[in-house]
């Protein structure tokens, strides 16, 4: 994984000269701590190399194949992953109670009972379109682990690959046939794939409470 990041770079300062040095160093080790203890589980290695690599990508895009996308920062992964947690826990809980407890005025006084909402998909990149590229079947969802989703921000899937070294590996195979990639810069603030404007919470200002106090999002 880090020797296709280490060709991606060089094709980037091929096509687009001087980009590397504006780009975010390394994600920091408390950043990186504070993104796994927000999910609840260890990042995924590929996930973990490609943010010690670059934590995100800035402000700038990289159009491939007629896609412009740009990774996202540890924080905004953090962020992104919970807008999910808040647009779908209410219905899950609901759904809970209407399909799973026939008692949950009882159940919902017993510790054991799960009502979070576990997201199965972690948001990594996001078009400049609002669409995002996910990693999916993360601990408690269903999905194929590893598989690299493009989620319309609409809602509609499309696998990009099965994972993201077979995604990258796939890119530099095309750029080294010819593929032309350069970089653009992302003026939109992040979108998210619903395509319905959610009142903007830092989930990462708010992880020190939400530890301490729990949901603190509401």
């Amino acid at each position: 994984m880090k020797s296709l990041l280490l060709r991606f770079d060089s094709a980037l300062e091929r096509f687009s000269p001087g980009l590397l040095a504006s780009l975010p160093g390394p994600v920091s080790d408390i950043d990186l701590q504070a993104l796994e203890a927000g999910l609840g589980f260890p990042l995924p290695d590929e996930i973990r190399t490609l943010l010690d690599h670059h934590d995100g990508s800035g402000q700038h895009c990289v159009f491939a194949a007629g896609f412009p996308y740009r990774m996202l920062s540890a924080r905004e992964m953090l962020d992104t992953y919970y807008k999910e947690v808040r647009l779908f826990e209410a219905r899950y809980q609901e759904r809970l109670r209407e399909r799973c407890l026939p008692n949950p005025e009882w159940v919902s006084s017993h510790p054991f009972v799960d009502w979070k909402f576990h997201p199965s998909r972690l948001s990594i990149g996001r078009t400049i379109m609002g669409d995002s590229f996910v990693w999916d079947g993360l601990p408690g969802g269903i999905g194929a682990v590893g598989q690299l989703l493009e989620v319309s921000k609409y809602g509609e899937l499309g696998l990009a690959a099965g994972s993201l070294t077979e995604y990258l590996t796939a890119l530099l195979d095309q750029v080294d046939r010819g593929l032309v990639i350069w970089s653009g810069t992302d003026q939109e603030p992040l979108g998210w794939r619903s395509g319905v404007d959610l009142e903007i919470t830092n989930v990462w200002d708010l992880l020190p409470q939400y530890r301490k106090y729990g949901n603190v999002l509401g």
